[in-house]
């Protein structure tokens, strides 16, 4: 396997802990900071806009920068904004923090794909790029599992902390492994919108968009929601996250498979409405059954 690659899957890893580690934390990270969960939970999507904006825009502008030096200089960004965030001792500096860490996500995972393609044979740039984006998912099993637990041991911070020293490790793997001059981007911003402005690009923006709307409303709150309704909480919600984590990777590449053999358009029309059915039933078991039997079916749901 091309120790390149895992070096950017691990720079994806930690990009993926580091963006969804709140979810798990959120009533820690409220408490400590004073305000409600409510709030704290615009910190995901504060995050989101902030990647969605900057993306593109600081991507075309890094355009004619060196592969590897964006990449390092991204992965540095994202380390120092999560340490940052481990000292903050007030919420408009977590929120400034999140921010950041967003602009630095939406850099380095554009240019993780493309190098890559770029350092890829052509026969293997779909799995090369699987590699790589597979880092984020091995986050949802691994990553935002471990800063959970770590929460009640040590405090909300630990979990920022532990985000800074998987950048750290990712940096330095980066450093030894990436070649320099590596290719430099090519799409301007124009091209880029012109290319968003298409049918069927929009088509797919918009069912990407409602999807992960009606599933990161639920796992935004998932801590609250399982503690509330199930009674889980501490090390029982780290491995309730896990299990999760595995059905993501698990749907990955079964819906993967599924699109190729019966196309995407099938494929699409029952994994969605297997979605909805799901956050349907998560909120029928959530409001009519008592905690002591919601914890053994909202962790299947």
């Amino acid at each position: 396997m091309d120790i390149r690659l895992l070096s950017l899957a691990g720079g994806a890893f930690a990009i993926g802990t580091g963006s969804l580690i709140v979810t798990g934390i959120l009533p820690h990270l409220a408490s400590g900071l004073g305000v409600s969960i409510d709030t704290a939970g615009l910190l995901i999507s504060i995050f989101a806009l902030a990647y969605a904006i900057g993306s593109p825009i600081l991507s075309t502008v890094l355009g004619d920068a060196d592969r590897k030096h964006v990449l390092l200089g991204a992965m540095a960004v994202f380390g120092l904004a999560n340490l940052g965030a481990a000292f903050a001792t007030d919420f408009a500096v977590v929120v400034l923090a999140r921010i950041v860490m967003a602009l630095a996500a939406g850099v380095f995972m554009p240019a993780a794909n493309a190098v890559a393609v770029a350092i890829s044979p052509p026969e293997r740039r779909g799995r090369a790029i699987a590699l790589v984006t597979g880092g984020m998912t091995v986050s949802l099993i691994l990553g935002v599992p471990i800063g959970t637990a770590v929460v009640g041991f040590g405090g909300w911070y630990l979990a920022f902390l532990i985000v800074a020293a998987l950048s750290a490790l990712s940096l330095a793997g980066l450093l030894a492994k990436l070649p320099p001059g590596l290719p430099h981007g090519t799409n301007t911003l124009r091209e880029r919108l012109q290319v968003a402005g298409r049918g069927d690009v929009l088509l797919a923006l918009g069912t990407t968009m409602f999807w992960t709307t009606g599933a990161f409303v639920l796992y935004t709150y998932i801590a609250p929601f399982l503690t509330n309704h199930a009674g889980i909480a501490g090390p029982w919600l780290a491995a309730t996250l896990v299990l999760s984590g595995i059905g993501s990777a698990l749907g990955n590449q079964f819906g993967g498979m599924a699109s190729d053999r019966f196309g995407p358009e099938r494929s699409l029309s029952v994994v969605l409405t297997l979605l909805a059915a799901s956050l349907v039933a998560a909120s029928l078991v959530a409001v009519t059954l008592p905690p002591t039997i919601a914890v053994y079916l909202l962790p299947l749901v």
